[in-house]
């Protein structure tokens, strides 16, 4: 005969993910009590599967007398949840039932401290014979009454929909992954050694996107990485732990399926940022990294899809507006660029992150050029290009590359109006034919 539900203090040696580990077994449920329907631990209140889709089971079950049968043949999910159990923030635990019929399942934990819900990835079952599934998630706030869940959808009435049995859930000490050696691989293509295995890893949040947000652990090739995550809004420099799956989205390494996230502590200072060139920026290494590209020459201005082009002068590199759009960057201007290192729809680009990831190079000097001449410097009211060539095309723009104005040399000298611009530092660009030339001056 089985033991029924209860809370064991117990600890067992368990093999997780390959590793070691010290397992203590928390909750224990062989379905052999029930009042009715309705086995004994069971239907929290977070349970939505209607009682008369939970019944009794007797054949060829798993062990002992009784199993459960669980019935939700729509496309909708439906939670079966054990009664309440305190958890408290951190925890990572291991849900382990042995399972068998058709449809899917997969693993959760209900949190009433902040009235979530996280889930595992849905394990699909289609056997007439029995098979232990575990699923791995944990708590990001600590409760009193959080409820573990098994959720259930799509079951069949071929092989008599699921039938569940011999639950246990774990808390176990996690060994954590770096991002090192989640992204680090020499094979082509480029996929995580880890590939569709579950890691619990930390990091610091670098950057954000609304669906998702990138972490680093260190400084530097590999050490960065995407979490795709819609259920969790992190701040930049939270660093964070979290279980996640491992996979690869069109040849990008990402993390998702988070079952487990916990904030450590917040206003981190980040990682680093790492100087790069544009032609590194389109290697694997820098993937997710917080990376810096300098004087690199805006080639193309309209890429296509908010995107545009800089060159250092080792190769092309995008600049993308996933996260912030960079207003009218400017052909012939080199600009500084920091943001993540990404890959998508085939191509590597870096993405800043905010207006202040982008500015003008500050290796632009300033005028040297014989002749041309811009005053005064600084300005109050109006500045005078001299000496510049008739009809030359000229661009002012401001410290952080955006376009101010733009027009035509006239003879001898060109008035500009500057009386309304914000004080700070401004660049005229000017060309003729092929020639460039860039001027600095000050508006105060």
């Amino acid at each position: 005969m089985k033991k029924n539900l209860r809370v064991l203090f117990a600890t067992a040696l368990a093999i997780f993910w390959g590793q070691a580990i010290i397992a203590q077994v928390v909750l224990t449920n062989d379905f052999e009590t029930w009042s009715g329907n309705i086995p004994s631990g069971f239907t929290g209140n977070a349970t939505n599967l209607p009682a008369d889709s939970i019944a009794q089971y007797t054949t060829s079950v798993h062990g002992g007398t009784y199993a459960c049968k669980l019935t939700n043949g729509s496309t909708s999910h439906k939670r079966f949840t054990s009664n309440a159990f305190a958890v408290t923030a951190g925890d990572v635990f291991d849900i382990k039932v042995w399972v068998r019929g058709h449809g899917d399942i997969r693993g959760g934990l209900y949190n009433p401290a902040d009235t979530s819900y996280s889930y595992s990835s849905y394990s699909a079952i289609n056997s007439s014979s029995w098979s232990q599934v575990t699923f791995t998630l944990g708590a990001s706030l600590s409760s009193a009454s959080a409820e573990f869940i098994l959720s259930i959808v799509g079951t069949a009435s071929d092989l008599d929909h699921l039938q569940i049995d011999d639950l246990e859930v774990s808390m176990a000490s996690i060994t954590t992954t770096t991002i090192h050696d989640i992204q680090y691989t020499t094979a082509t293509p480029a996929d995580s050694p880890l590939k569709d295995q579950i890691v619990t890893t930390n990091g610091i949040v670098t950057a954000k996107y609304g669906s998702g947000y990138w972490i680093q652990d260190g400084t530097g090739a590999w050490n960065g990485v995407y979490v795709y995550d819609i259920a969790h809004t992190p701040a930049l420099g939270d660093d964070i732990t979290i279980t996640a799956l491992v996979t690869e989205y069109y040849e990008l390494t990402e993390l998702k399926t988070v079952s487990a996230y916990v904030v450590n502590s917040t206003g981190n200072t980040l990682p680093a940022v790492t100087p790069i060139s544009t032609a590194d920026g389109n290697t694997e290494q820098y993937e997710g990294v917080l990376v810096k590209v300098a004087n690199a020459n805006c080639t193309n201005a309209a890429a296509g899809n908010g995107m545009w082009i800089v060159n250092d002068g080792s190769g092309d590199l995008l600049i993308d507006d996933v996260i912030y759009a960079f207003p009218s960057p400017a052909v012939s201007t080199h600009y500084d660029v920091t943001g993540v290192g990404h890959y998508a729809f085939s191509e590597w680009k870096i993405l800043p992150r905010s207006v202040s990831d982008v500015s003008v190079s500050s290796s632009v000097s300033e005028n040297t050029t014989p002749g041309i001449s811009v005053y005064p410097n600084p300005a109050t009211d109006q500045i005078r290009i001299l000496n510049a060539e008739n009809n030359s095309q000229f661009v002012v723009l401001n410290a952080l590359g955006m376009q101010i104005t733009s027009g035509t040399t006239t003879p001898n000298q060109t008035v500009i109006n500057v009386s309304n611009w914000s004080t700070g530092v401004y660049f005229i660009r000017l060309s003729n034919g092929g020639n460039s030339r860039t001027i600095r001056f000050v508006k105060e």
